[in-house]
């Protein structure tokens, strides 16, 4: 799991056979948020991942301890999520998350986390430009086979109630949205902590820094 989010990916297929553990989530050490493993990030100065044109599909599996803890001072933004950053054409779908555990610093104004995805990039621009105060032109442009085809989609997945996000950009599911993403079938039962009202958080997505997005029997 580890290599398949490092290294840089496009047009990449992945299927998880097993459960995942990226930690030992019944151990002591676990429970005060000691010694863990940290996840990967994608950052000003250093990308670890881009997902494009790639799948990552869970096949009904659950990845266990997430963890990112990034409380101390900073000179870098940090995104993180399963999957750093995601761009055009790529598919998250039928996984789990428990036990996940993202905690940033409030500090840094562009910090984003999510379980499953910290930032989407800006990939419909400027193709495709969405217009805040015109539904009616932003629907036309969804409909279109190049767009669908393209649209980043999270689908078929859940993160349960023992996972936790803080950042500037906080969602459950993804921390920041650059660019419309198509969700479906998706539950958050986890928290997320925005820390004041200058922060941003939402169940789903921390942020919608574009239109376009679309949620459908989303919970």
């Amino acid at each position: 799991m580890a290599l398949a989010i490092w290294q840089n990916n496009n047009g990449k297929h992945y299927i998880l056979t097993a459960d995942i553990y990226l930690n030992d989530v019944n151990s002591p050490l676990w429970a005060d948020k000691i010694g863990c493993n940290q996840w990967y990030t994608q950052r000003t100065t250093q990308s670890y991942a881009n997902f494009k044109n790639t799948v990552l599909d869970g096949d009904g599996h659950v990845i266990y301890g997430l963890f990112y803890d990034h409380t101390g001072p900073q000179a870098e933004y940090v995104r993180t999520g399963l999957v750093p950053q995601l761009s055009a054409s790529s598919v998250i779908k039928n996984v789990a998350m428990s036990q996940a555990y993202l905690n940033m610093n409030f500090d840094f104004q562009s910090d984003d986390a999510g379980v499953l995805v910290g930032s989407v990039d800006s990939w419909h621009s400027p193709q495709w430009k969405m217009e805040p105060k015109n539904a009616s032109a932003n629907y036309i442009i969804r409909q279109d086979p190049e767009f669908q085809a393209k649209q980043p989609k999270i689908i078929n997945c859940m993160a349960d109630a023992s996972c936790y996000v803080s950042a500037f950009r906080a969602g459950g599911m993804v921390g920041y949205a650059g660019g419309p993403i198509l969700m479906e079938n998706c539950a958050y039962y986890g928290s997320v902590n925005k820390s004041s009202d200058n922060y941003y958080g939402g169940t789903f997505v921390g942020y919608e820094g574009c239109d376009g997005c679309t949620f459908i029997d989303c919970v």
